[in-house]
């Protein structure tokens, strides 16, 4: 059992504490406890929401770290990026500041050298038009980091 459900467990046993004291003629101290388990409540609660905050900004960093590391083992030319396998790999998609993804370019329906996205219909010259080396860059708006 973890942390947190172990103090809702113990919480819920403790709320019948206050009414033990009024059968004894104790109320007076019945408020006090009432008021403590409600702030133990609040703090499970915003515990409870870190919890998940955390677990969304860990699956952010994956995902950051998935595309960091295909980047890696890709080469930037003509426009988009190059897999080991001579596939290319739509740069756009790719470096999207929100669910970047790796999507493969497609040549169907075109014959002037150059590849299309499927997904965002971005097109980059293929390998066989005029080749353009380029070391990797980072492209944020209009400004491009080499």
């Amino acid at each position: 059992m973890g942390v947190l459900a172990t103090i809702g467990t113990t919480v819920k046993a403790a709320t019948a504490i206050p009414k033990k004291l009024q059968d004894l003629g104790k109320a007076e101290f019945a408020e006090p406890i009432l008021n403590l388990l409600q702030g133990v409540n609040d703090l499970t609660t915003e515990c409870l929401e870190l919890k998940k905050q955390l677990q969304n900004a860990n699956e952010e960093l994956r995902k950051i770290r998935n595309i960091a590391q295909i980047k890696q083992e890709l080469k930037y030319k003509n426009d988009c990026y190059w897999d080991n396998d001579g596939h290319p790999i739509c740069s756009a998609c790719l470096e999207k500041p929100i669910d970047p993804a790796s999507i493969r370019m497609h040549t169907e329906g075109r014959d002037d050298g150059f590849v299309t996205c499927p997904v965002c219909k971005n097109t980059a010259r293929s390998k066989g038009a005029q080749p353009i080396e380029s070391s990797v860059y980072y492209n944020h708006g209009d400004d491009i980091y080499e």
